[in-house]
């Protein structure tokens, strides 16, 4: 075991082991714990590049594969609005809803699941399985009919698919950057912001602008996204040393009452936070905003979030990633309140800009305190992994749950209120991650 006057270090050997007989905190001070079986003895001090070509190039590229596999979840809306009145029209909003809900829940919990597989095999092999199963998702669902045939192809090979993409290119960026990792998360989360922006306007053009028709739309959607991600498949790349075998069970995670009150915190606030993506262009429709403009909502909040992305990735670095993400996560939650009173096209059209931006900053953050509150850099694709599995339910229950209240209630205004309140919950679990680790009020963290 190392004491705590050395620097933290990992073993570099012929079978790409590590050693993890010690660990960093928050600010990269380092901790004694009990070594693993596995450890190694220590050979070489930990650096990160913070910049040069291959950085950057794994950093765009990780960027363009969450624009083809988030980008086009975030499209979902256009994909409910068009089953609700033309393709699955026997099934109310709430049951179309789970196919969306379980496409988000399938983003991150695949890129959970992703996260100790890249621990162990690196980026390479598993970019490229993940980029040819979410291709064959998308074909298979071009000629998808049936509601069980779209929870299967757009819900679950794509989620789960899509999410590997995420989870892959998240993590490799990881290994590249320290300092710098609030901007390159951003960087990389804007992708999928990006893909919000293009894939509903050019999905709209193609499905009610067209005479493609749902499966040549679906179609040619598939065959950007393969062009796409044969060079992601070729730019994204992990550097660290992979561990010697898949860990799904870590028992210091367990053990670790910060990072288990910030991961309750993600789940309380994911719950809620996808529910204005989901039923903003139906509620915007229903108070008389023409459908035409309504379908460009969505356009606006993914275009905010992308600033969102990486403008408070660039605070961030310099005020503390945990501090402006409890800002970023409050102000999406209060919004939730503000939609109800939203009732013309200029106001929902400036609840879409806030929202975005807030919500942006949230999905970008949250990644990047993963890896701060990680307390070993080459655990940072577990620790992800389990960040992102909460994440996921998150994501799973808290848009049906939406939709179960607009059945209900014949309006959207409950499902507004549940979402500002999951969210002012997950505030108040943040604020109290950010105490126990440093109860200072000005203090960066």
């Amino acid at each position: 075991m190392e004491s705590r006057e050395h620097p933290t270090e990992i073993a570099t050997s012929d079978q790409n082991s590590l050693a993890d007989a010690s660990t960093v905190g928050a600010e990269g001070t380092p901790s004694v714990h009990a070594a693993e079986k596995d450890a190694l003895p220590v050979t070489e001090p930990l650096t990160f590049p913070e910049g040069g070509l291959d950085a950057w190039l794994c950093c765009l590229a990780a960027s363009v594969s969450m624009f083809c596999g988030f980008g086009l979840t975030n499209a979902w809306g256009v994909f409910q609005t068009y089953y609700e009145e033309k393709l699955l029209t026997q099934y109310d909003p709430s049951t179309i809803a789970w196919i969306g809900s379980f496409q988000l829940f399938g983003m991150f919990a695949g890129a959970g699941l992703a996260g100790p597989v890249f621990d162990r095999h690196g980026a390479r092999h598993l970019m490229m399985w993940s980029s040819l199963a979410y291709i064959i998702g998308i074909m298979l669902s071009s000629i998808s009919t049936e509601y069980y045939q779209l929870f299967l192809t757009q819900g679950l090979i794509q989620g789960f698919a899509g999410g590997a993409l995420f989870g892959t290119g998240m993590v490799a960026t990881n290994h590249w950057f320290r300092e710098k990792r609030g901007i390159a998360t951003g960087i990389v989360a804007a992708g999928s912001s990006l893909g919000g922006v293009v894939w509903p306007i050019a999905l709209n053009a193609m499905l009610n602008g067209s005479t493609f028709g749902f499966g040549w739309t679906v179609r040619i959607v598939g065959f950007i996204d393969l062009g796409l991600l044969i060079v992601c498949c070729i730019l994204v790349k992990g550097r660290l040393p992979r561990r010697d075998k898949i860990y799904f069970y870590d028992r210091d995670l367990f053990r670790n009452r910060v990072f288990l009150t910030y991961i309750a915190a993600l789940f309380l606030c994911f719950l809620g936070l996808y529910i204005p993506f989901f039923f903003i262009t139906v509620d915007a429709i229903n108070k008389g905003i023409s459908v035409s403009y309504a379908f460009y909502l969505i356009t606006i909040i993914n275009a905010s979030s992308a600033f969102g992305r990486i403008i408070p990735g660039l605070i961030a670095d310099k005020f503390g990633r945990l501090n402006v993400l409890f800002l970023a996560a409050a102000m999406s939650a209060l919004l939730n309140f503000l939609w109800i009173t939203s009732s013309n096209v200029w106001e929902i059209t400036l609840f879409a800009v806030a929202f975005g931006f807030a919500s942006g900053s949230c999905i970008s953050l949250g990644s990047a305190a993963v890896g701060q509150l990680c307390p070993h850099p080459t655990k940072i694709g577990y620790y992800f992994s389990v960040a992102l599995i909460l994440c996921a339910l998150g994501g799973l229950f808290g848009s049906p749950i939406g939709g179960a209240l607009v059945d209900a209630h014949g309006g959207y205004d409950r499902a507004k209120i549940f979402g500002g309140c999951v969210g002012i919950a997950g505030v108040m679990l943040m604020a109290l991650t950010r105490v126990f680790l440093e109860p200072r009020f000005f203090a960066k963290v």
